[in-house]
């Protein structure tokens, strides 16, 4: 089955994470996983069409249309195409595993220039979000994880092009180990998001960091899927006056 969402920057996708615990006591335990969608030059959040197709025939997607929000309930070893389009970018066609997915997943979109009907806006955009980027790490280190390296590579190149007053940056840890130790290693993220910046971009003083170790978790730390949403950065652009 395939479904369509029309003028929504993002959706939520429900995912049965702790397979040991029944469907009936781990419905909360479902992460909301969103899927934005932006302009891959100023980041700004876009309309967008997402066809969202199972590659297994034999299991279809239902969406359920809650909380002006489409949902999905969908397993760990499910594998979907995700197409993304756009009134004047180009479209974008991806396969997503679940079980490697982020508690955000951002798509970067190319403006098609030789349209005239780009969403496209010059000079620094306002950021509709609070949140520019979220970085995630693997386990107990500082490694970043694969699925967040474009986000981060992402966020460097806007601010080559762009001025910021501000960026703030948020580190957090799960509730894996000693809580003193998290705190250091949620510094220690922050620290790494901070000196790939850096080197993007003239940002001196204009980086702030807080470092939070596991005390507000994203998502519940009942199982490994959750707690690979709680190890991140966030990361926070203001733009000027």
């Amino acid at each position: 089955m395939r479904s369509f969402l029309y003028g929504l920057i993002c959706i939520c996708i429900f995912v049965q994470v702790c397979h040991s615990q029944r469907i009936a006591s781990s419905v909360s335990r479902v992460p909301r996983v969103s899927i934005r969608v932006v302009d891959k030059e100023t980041l700004q959040p876009i309309d967008a069409r997402i066809l969202i197709t199972n590659q297994h025939v034999d299991h279809s997607i239902t969406p359920l249309f809650e909380d002006k929000s489409y949902k999905y309930k969908l397993t760990l070893t499910d594998t979907v195409n995700i197409s993304i389009y756009a009134v004047g970018y180009h479209m974008l066609n991806e396969s997503l595993v679940i079980g490697e997915i982020n508690g955000v997943e951002t798509y970067y979109l190319t403006a098609n220039h030789s349209s005239s009907e780009s969403q496209h806006t010059a000079g620094n955009p306002i950021l509709a979000e609070e949140i520019s980027a979220i970085i995630y790490f693997s386990q107990s280190n500082t490694d970043i994880a694969p699925r967040s390296v474009r986000h981060l590579e992402r966020v460097g190149a806007y601010l080559q092009k762009n001025k910021v007053s501000a960026v703030s940056l948020q580190g957090h840890t799960d509730n894996v180990g000693d809580p003193q130790k998290n705190m250091l290693l949620s510094i220690d993220r922050n620290s790494v998001v901070r000196s790939y910046l850096l080197k993007s971009s003239d940002l001196d003083g204009l980086i702030s960091s807080k470092s939070f170790g596991g005390s507000k978790p994203a998502a519940p730390n009942d199982c490994e899927q959750n707690k690979r949403f709680n190890r991140r950065v966030e990361v926070r652009l203001s733009l000027p006056n």
